[in-house]
């Protein structure tokens, strides 16, 4: 039998301490050759107006852990009055068999492991004394990139920076009750950056949200908001000073703004790519070498984020017998199996 999980039940089953340890073990796996994934694979079926269509598929497989699976995201199309722009689904299937194990809302998991990659780019790349951060952006994913930054540093100020001052002042309110540290509303991007120790980008912003000269010596930036080849959250200052660090090479070169318009300009080239995050979690390049030294993570979202995390919540929940069954017809007769994680297989290479 399978197990389904709704949105509350993967907000519940999906700590953030659980994610960020998902995540970093499964970028570990990826370096070490006992997991795979591509690009997230764009779909973009003609849209039926007032339709939802499948817009983007991310696959992957973390065989050393005995999984595979794949995230579905749908798009609104035009005239649907939908209140969700896009729709997140989650697929995890056992490796040896091919049997689903789990089918999932990812709407919460998505926001949680966003923030769990914020972290696990913080741990590698942020200096290990960093007590301020300045967060851009008050929207849905903003939460988590909070919780995720303060699991993994000993933030003690967090200064929040939106356009509509309204949208800022509720969301400091929100987080100083989160998170029981000081948050402050500023009135400037400018504000939030200088000073901080962490800068963090979640928006849909089309521009550069705040300007690098202004970055303090040894900051370290996670840009994880706009992810179209038109956007960008950094200007040209922010990548020229950094060492960049990417999830996945050719993702990040095809669908990151950020980078993606300046080396279509000749301010920086593909070079200027330090390593991908799971080069740096495996040891394979450093990541932070210096105090002085500043630091940049670009990512869009990779599938072996979202098959790891998946993976913690469907052990949680045999551990605790939650989660909803429901039947499959798998390839082959089997027991059907309620506890315990799946058994891993011998890496690949």
């Amino acid at each position: 039998m399978a197990l389904f999980f709704s949105e509350t039940d993967v907000a519940d089953l999906l700590p953030m301490e659980d994610a960020i340890d998902a995540v970093e073990e499964g970028f570990r796996h990826l370096a070490r050759g006992g997991a795979s994934m591509v690009a997230r694979l764009a779909a973009d079926p003609p849209p039926f107006p007032g339709h939802y269509f499948l817009k983007w598929l991310m696959p992957g497989t973390l065989d050393a852990l005995g999984v595979m699976g794949m995230k579905l995201i749908l798009g609104a199309a035009p005239g649907t009055g939908a209140r969700r722009e896009a729709r997140f689904q989650v697929l995890l299937f056992e490796s040896q068999n091919g049997s689903l194990l789990a089918y999932m809302d990812g709407t919460e998991l998505t926001k949680i492991r966003t923030g769990a990659v914020t972290a696990v780019g913080t741990k590698y790349l942020a200096r290990p004394d960093a007590q301020t951060l300045g967060i851009f952006g008050s929207a849905q994913y903003a939460p988590m990139q909070a919780v995720g930054v303060c699991a993994v540093r000993p933030i003690k100020k967090i200064k929040v920076y939106s356009p509509t001052p309204e949208h800022r002042r509720r969301f400091a309110q929100e987080l100083e009750r989160l998170l029981r540290r000081e948050v402050v509303a500023v009135d400037s991007s400018d504000q939030a950056v200088k000073g901080s120790d962490i800068v963090v980008t979640v928006t849909n912003a089309r521009e550069p949200v705040f300007r690098g000269e202004l970055l303090e010596e040894g900051a370290h930036v996670s840009a994880a908001g706009s992810s179209l080849p038109d956007h960008r959250e950094v200007d040209d200052q922010t990548v020229l000073r950094s060492k960049i660090v990417v999830e996945h090479r050719e993702q990040a070169l095809k669908e990151s703004g950020d980078l993606a318009i300046p080396i279509a300009r000749g301010v920086i080239t593909p070079d200027a790519i330090h390593a991908e995050l799971k080069d740096v979690v495996g040891g394979g390049r450093p990541g932070r070498v210096s105090d002085s030294e500043i630091t940049l993570l670009k990512f869009n979202g990779v599938a072996i984020e979202d098959i790891a995390c998946a993976l913690a919540i469907y052990r949680r929940a045999t551990r605790e017998g939650k989660g909803q069954e429901f039947g499959t017809r798998p390839s082959q007769p089997r027991r059907a199996r309620r506890a315990g994680p799946p058994r891993p297989v011998k890496p690949r290479g």
